[in-house]
């Protein structure tokens, strides 16, 4: 486990200094949120999050670093559950800050309680979690360079996930917190076992693959 948390804290430093556009682009939709922008923002800072671990994959196979680690010491299955720690951390990460700045707009009066993003998160979470779930493998499988049409895919998605959440937030006046604690609940269970058993499909696949 040692060795997973290694590979992750070396992928937290290479997405934090070669993805700053990214970064502020996140925390910079957050904050527009806040103070009045449309939600379709606040919720894509969640999906993004998730995504980091998607592009953390594609980079290391740009320089060759998911062949030179092998050779150092790591194995294929630290390799690969770094990556989803990757997708768990930053989605919840993401999800978290969110939180915050959504109490901030609250308390400064820029947010009504009634309309916050808040009761939402752990929908967003478990959605997210589900998509990164099926995407991970894939990439796994195939490689980021012919799973390209499957970037696009994913990121067509993603828009329309959150641009169609966002629209049902828009058009409700209230979402109060008891209608979305129980679906907020069930979508984080069911995201675990579907991770779960993501995980598993990507350690046979990638075990397997060639370089």
């Amino acid at each position: 486990m040692n060795k997973v948390w290694a590979l992750f804290r070396g992928d937290v430093r290479s997405v934090v200094r070669c993805n700053k556009i990214l970064l502020v682009m996140i925390f910079g939709y957050q904050v527009a949120y806040v103070f009045g922008a449309l939600s379709f923002l606040g919720i894509l800072t969640v999906v993004l999050g998730g995504m980091l671990a998607y592009t953390s994959i594609a980079m290391d196979e740009r320089d060759g670093w998911n062949r030179f680690v092998l050779t150092t010491g790591y194995t294929r299955k630290e390799y690969v559950l770094s990556k989803y720690l990757l997708a768990v951390v930053g989605t919840i990460f993401c999800a978290l800050t969110m939180g915050v700045f959504s109490l901030i707009g609250i308390t400064v009066g820029k947010m009504n309680s009634d309309n916050s993003i808040l009761p939402l998160l752990p929908v967003l979470i478990g959605g997210t979690l589900i998509m990164l779930s099926v995407a991970l493998p894939l990439s796994f499988w195939f490689g980021m360079e012919k799973a390209r049409l499957l970037s696009i895919l994913i990121i067509a998605l993603a828009c329309g996930f959150t641009g169609a959440f966002a629209g049902f937030t828009e058009g409700n006046d209230g979402l109060p917190f008891q209608g979305w604690s129980f679906t907020g609940l069930m979508m984080i269970v069911v995201s675990v076992i579907i991770l779960a058993v993501s995980v598993m499909i990507s350690l046979k696949v990638f075990d397997r693959r060639e370089f």
